[in-house]
């Protein structure tokens, strides 16, 4: 029988929250090649091996059929073309490691005292989820959440 291959995201609150799930449902993920290897086993479990790789890695690997399951971001995934979104399955969102949406103007823009539309190039780091005809510019352009 062929092991298991499980994907999980290699840093960040994605990487902390994804161990935290694992160890809450018995699964605890062991390295014994030390912190900078980024192959782990499952203790206790020789059906499982699993690789740290970046989140959207994880999405082009579970696509490809290099890995069996993995935990990554949706908004990711949704970025990606839609062939990826036929061949990877969703089975359970985690409700964890939500997205900052970045949002940046390329020259500062004066607002107008009117509530007249502004014209700016803007680029977000979600350009798919997010196209700039949907954001509106305000006085104070700061980072918010988005929950996907």
């Amino acid at each position: 029988m062929s092991k298991i291959k499980i994907g999980l995201p290699s840093k960040g609150r994605l990487k902390d929250e994804s161990l935290a799930f694992l160890k809450s449902k018995k699964l605890e993920v062991v390295s014994s090649f030390g912190e900078r290897n980024y192959f782990f086993n499952i203790k206790n479990n020789n059906d499982i091996e699993g690789i740290f790789l970046h989140a959207r890695e994880i999405i082009e690997r579970i696509n490809d059929g290099t890995l069996d399951i993995g935990i990554s971001g949706l908004d990711l995934l949704k970025e990606l073309p839609d062939a990826y979104s036929e061949n990877v399955k969703i089975y359970k969102k985690l409700n964890f490691g939500f997205a900052n949406l970045v949002v940046a103007i390329n020259e500062v823009v004066a607002i107008p005292k009117s509530s007249a539309p502004i014209i700016a190039a803007i680029t977000t780091s979600l350009p798919v989820l997010i196209p700039p005809s949907v954001l509106k510019i305000t006085s104070c352009l700061k980072p918010f959440n988005v929950k996907i």
